[in-house]
């Protein structure tokens, strides 16, 4: 923009990028992908009432259902949550087996290894390719809720995004097994615990 000459010294406010942050997260562009990144970075310092009611909102709109348990809070109770939507995925993501679809669920039931631990599929497939973690994020839905430690499940995760950030670009199918495990961390690290304040 140019210069204004009429325009005193004094009156010239700086900005520098703050204006385009409150563009992005109070007028709904964030992409879906941020979101599920910063389910998992924690470092984007979203405004949660604003991420809920200009993104999520949107998202859930086009979308079956999305994560949103991390920006559910006492300062975003989910009774000031206005998105039918949203309501009814809380509602409908109250415990473990609501994540699994029919099809893993049988699979679960006839998988002939039982794991114990990421650390164990971890070990088992390495984390040489992108194709190695695909099958870890297909086998964590296979573990029981009690044997998933959200430490090392944040620490995979992490690593993912870490030594491929553009994950959710592309076509390759690990995108769905990434959400689903997302939105398994999404509720068990902010859901499962804090469900009497939702």
């Amino acid at each position: 923009m140019p210069f204004n000459e009429d325009v005193d010294g004094d009156d010239i406010q700086y900005v520098m990028g703050v204006g385009a942050e409150i563009g992005r997260i109070g007028y709904g562009t964030i992409k879906p992908e941020e979101i599920l990144k910063d389910i998992i970075l924690d470092d984007q310092n979203y405004n949660k009432k604003s991420i809920l009611e200009n993104c999520i909102e949107e998202i859930i709109r086009n979308q079956k259902e999305f994560p949103c348990f991390k920006y559910l809070s006492t300062t975003v109770p989910i009774d000031a949550v206005k998105c039918p939507k949203i309501h009814a995925y809380v509602e409908s993501h109250i415990n473990f087996d609501a994540f699994l679809s029919n099809t893993i669920k049988k699979k679960k039931a006839n998988h002939s290894r039982n794991w114990e631990s990421i650390e164990e599929i971890v070990t088992t497939h390495g984390v040489e390719t992108l194709t190695s973690y695909k099958k870890i994020l297909q086998d964590i839905v296979l573990l029981d809720e009690e044997q998933i430690e959200i430490e090392d499940l944040s620490g995979l995760l992490r690593d993912v995004f870490k030594e491929y950030p553009a994950v959710f670009e592309g076509k390759d199918s690990i995108r769905t097994d990434l959400r689903r495990v997302i939105k398994i961390y999404d509720w068990l690290k902010y859901g499962k615990e804090n469900a009497q304040l939702l």
